[in-house]
């Protein structure tokens, strides 16, 4: 058990023993960095609690088989995370090697995101569920094309049915809740927790548990206090500073260390079937193989940065649109996301140039800028990251307002 669980021995040593004595707690906080394995760890939790034999990756029980697929029932997820890099990345593993083993990366990356549609969580909010039912639809659909241990359709055939999921992966991924777990997915968490199991055991799933609006936190916290036996909810988070301290009270923490460049690139050979990975980082490696744009979030990054250094009367507008565009295009604010982040990096880039300058100021480059520009840029553009991340801002509100604060001053 657990042995699709790479570069976390400790977690999976702890977990191991745990379920081997059934102390495994109700509630778990899984805390680490982004790419650090959690919510695959969390999901082989939930097969091994109810696997019917003993627990190993290829049981053949129909339980473990349903779990494999994340079609179980007893299973239930929340929250949000970086769903088309894993669902575009896993679709190059499945063409490249056409195994059972690359058609299950690609199924369970799709379900990852369509389970946070599951019926289950919006039964009170039928509305909202009916906007998006053609393409959850339109996605089940496709994926019946796709059959572990069975040929792969044909590649025109393959091509189109992995473009119609992502073109409607992109569209659910948009449609998720702006402001975190609202309060009412989480009561109706609740009213699932208490229902019997199907088999022998439930697990829910909350991501980026700090982010939890306040009515959801208090709806969590009521039942946290006295969760059912058999239910099982693993916290998941990146931030543990930003965890309520009353729900920090009522779990078990599992620190994910975060996975160094020789771990990350074992996982890129064994999982993704890269033979000679080229990334040194696992967010390298998404971004790099599931960014569909022309130019990626790094080169678009330096481009804006150049138009906001560009002297005034002389700057180029239409460029920073453009890059608007491309991102828009790519599939929405998952992009978003990376492209401020990689505007970190180059404005750390100015900053080494500065610094570079010497006391002299002497240097290639033009005019220095003043060190306490470039503090409130990167503040700005924390800032920017932090509301499209909470908000889940439209891109051009993001950039615009981005590009027209760095250019005032």
């Amino acid at each position: 058990m657990f042995e699709n669980i790479l570069s976390q021995p400790a977690v999976v040593a702890r977990l191991q023993s745990e379920v081997a004595n059934g102390t495994v707690p109700n509630v778990l906080l899984f805390e680490g960095a982004q790419y650090s394995g959690k919510l695959s760890t969390a999901l082989e939790l939930a097969r091994v609690l109810s696997c019917e034999t003993d627990g190993r990756w290829n049981c053949p029980c129909s339980s473990c088989r349903q779990h494999r697929e994340l079609v179980h029932a007893d299973t239930l997820m929340l929250g949000d995370r970086y769903f088309l890099q894993e669902i575009r990345a896993s679709a190059d593993t499945m063409r490249s090697t056409g195994t059972a083993a690359g058609v299950y990366l690609f199924l369970r990356a799709v379900r990852k995101l369509l389970r946070r549609f599951d019926p289950v969580l919006w039964e009170t909010d039928d509305s909202r569920l009916g906007k998006y039912a053609a393409s959850i639809e339109a996605v089940e659909d496709s994926l019946t094309g796709f059959v572990p241990g069975a040929s792969l359709p044909d590649e025109a055939r393959c091509e189109k049915l992995i473009d119609t999921v992502i073109q409607h992966a992109a569209k659910l991924v948009n449609a998720l809740p702006r402001e975190g777990i609202p309060v009412q997915l989480v009561r109706n968490l609740s009213g699932w927790a208490r229902i019997a199991p199907h088999g022998r055991a439930k697990l829910a799933v909350l991501e980026r548990v700090d982010r939890l609006q306040e009515g959801a936190r208090n709806a969590l916290l009521k039942t946290l206090e006295e969760p059912p036996h058999d239910v099982r909810f693993v916290l998941l988070t990146g931030n543990r500073g930003a965890v309520a301290e009353t729900i920090l009270s009522r779990a078990r923490a599992y620190r994910f260390t975060e996975r160094g460049p020789d771990e990350a690139r074992e996982i890129m050979r064994r999982i993704f079937r890269v033979p000679e990975p080229e990334y040194g980082s696992l967010r390298e490696f998404f971004v790099g193989t599931g960014y569909p744009g022309q130019h990626s979030p790094a080169t678009l990054a330096r481009r804006f940065l150049e138009n906001v250094l560009v002297p005034k009367g002389l700057e180029s507008y239409d460029s920073v649109k453009a890059i608007e565009q491309e991102l828009r295009e790519s599939g929405g604010e998952e992009w978003l996301h990376e492209f401020l982040r990689e505007l970190l990096r180059a404005l750390h880039g100015v900053l080494r140039q500065e610094e570079d300058r010497g006391p002299s100021g002497r240097t290639q480059e033009p005019a220095p800028i003043p060190l306490h520009q470039i503090e409130r840029w990167n503040a700005l553009i924390r800032r920017s990251l932090l509301y499209s991340d909470r908000m889940r801002l439209s891109i051009p509100a993001v950039i615009d307002s981005l590009y027209f604060s760095m250019r005032s001053g």
